[in-house]
C-alpha cells in the first residue's frame, strides 16, 4: 500500500485514471485485509478516486466490509440495495436487513432507514427504531420521530409529544423540523411564525411559502416579497399564490400579465399538485379579457 501511495505534498492528478492501479491495489488489500481496508478500497471504486470507477467490484467490497462488521459498509449496502444501481437491483428486503445490522451496531441513519421501511409496512417496530435514534440526539432522527407521533397519535408517550420532538430537532437547528413545528403549532401564532421565518431565512421553500401565507393582511407586500423569492427557486405553490396576488392587487400593484405567466409556469412544472389552482386563475383571467 506504501508504494501506491501519492508523495508527500503531491496534488491529486487531474488526468485519466490508469486502470491498472485498481487491479494493483485489490490482491494487496485482499491479502492484508482488515475491514477499514476493504471499505476504503469500496468507497475508490465507487467514487473513482483514484482507480477506475466500477460499482460492481465496490459492491463486493462493500459486503467484504459489512461481513466484517464495518457498520458504515452495512449502511452503504443498505443504501445500495434500496436505490438500485449498476450491478445491483433495488431490493427493499435486503436494504432493510442490512439498516438493521448497521443498527444494531449503532447507526443512527441505519437506525432511521430501517424505521422508514418498518413505517411503510405498517409494522410495530417501526416505533422502537424511531425512538432508539431519536435519544442519540440526532435531529433528523428526532424531526422522524416527531412526523412518526403526528400520524399515530395513539403511540404518544404523553400529550403533545410530537411537538416536543419537532422543538427539539429545531432547537438544534434542523429546518425541516423548524417547518413541521410551525405547521403544527395554531397558524397564524406569534411561535408559528418564529419557526416559518428562520426556516425562510435559512432558504428552506417550504418555510418561505408557509412565512408568506400566515402573514397578516397589513403584511401583504412581505407575503408578496416571500412568495415570490420562492416562486424563483422553483416551488409551484408559491407560483400559484404569487399569481394570485399579482391577479387581484394584494400587496402588489395588480399585474394580470405577471399573473398569467406565474399561472402557466405551474402548469409546465411536472409537480401536479398546484395544476388545478393554476388552471382555475388562469381560466379567470381569460374570461376576463373576452
Amino acid at each position: 500500500l506504501v508504494a501506491l501511495r501519492r508523495p508527500v505534498g503531491a496534488r491529486p492528478s487531474a488526468g485519466p485514471v490508469d486502470p491498472r492501479r485498481s487491479s494493483l491495489l485489490r490482491p494487496v488489500i485482499s491479502k492484508h485485509a482488515c475491514r477499514k481496508d476493504t471499505s476504503n478500497l469500496g468507497f475508490m471504486l465507487d467514487s473513482g478516486r483514484g482507480v477506475a470507477k466500477d460499482e460492481a467490484a465496490a459492491l463486493e467490497w462493500y459486503r467484504r466490509a459489512a461481513e466484517k462488521g464495518e457498520p458504515i459498509t452495512m449502511l452503504k449496502l443498505g443504501l445500495k440495495h434500496q436505490a438500485g444501481s449498476e450491478g445491483i437491483q433495488a431490493n427493499e428486503r435486503e436494504a432493510a436487513k442490512w439498516f438493521q445490522r448497521a443498527a444494531a451496531k449503532g447507526s443512527v441513519r441505519g437506525m432511521i432507514e430501517l424505521a422508514k421501511i418498518l413505517e411503510v409496512r405498517s409494522d410495530s417496530s417501526a416505533e422502537s427504531w424511531h425512538r432508539a435514534a431519536a435519544k442519540t440526539g440526532d435531529p433528523e432522527a428526532m424531526t422522524g420521530l416527531a412526523s412518526f407521533l403526528s400520524m399515530n397519535v395513539e403511540n404518544s408517550l404523553e400529550p403533545e409529544e410530537s411537538l416536543k420532538w419537532y422543538r427539539r430537532a429545531a432547537e438544534a437547528g434542523h429546518v425541516p423540523a423548524m417547518v413541521e413545528l410551525g405547521a403544527e403549532l395554531k397558524r397564524g401564532s406569534p411561535e408559528a411564525l418564529v419557526w416559518f421565518r428562520r426556516a425562510a431565512l435559512a432558504g428552506n421553500l417550504k418555510g418561505m411559502w408557509y412565512l408568506a401565507n400566515s402573514l397578516g393582511e397589513d403584511q401583504a407586500t412581505e407575503s408578496v416579497r416571500w412568495y415570490r423569492l420562492a416562486a424563483e427557486k422553483g416551488d409551484t405553490s408559491s407560483m400559484a399564490d404569487l399569481g394570485l396576488m399579482l391577479e387581484a392587487g394584494i400587496g402588489v400593484q395588480r399585474n394580470k400579465e405577471e399573473a398569467a405567466a406565474w399561472y402557466r409556469r405551474v402548469l409546465d412544472h411536472a409537480d401536479k399538485s398546484d395544476h388545478q389552482a393554476a388552471r382555475t386563475g388562469l381560466d379567470r383571467i381569460e374570461r376576463s379579457e373576452r
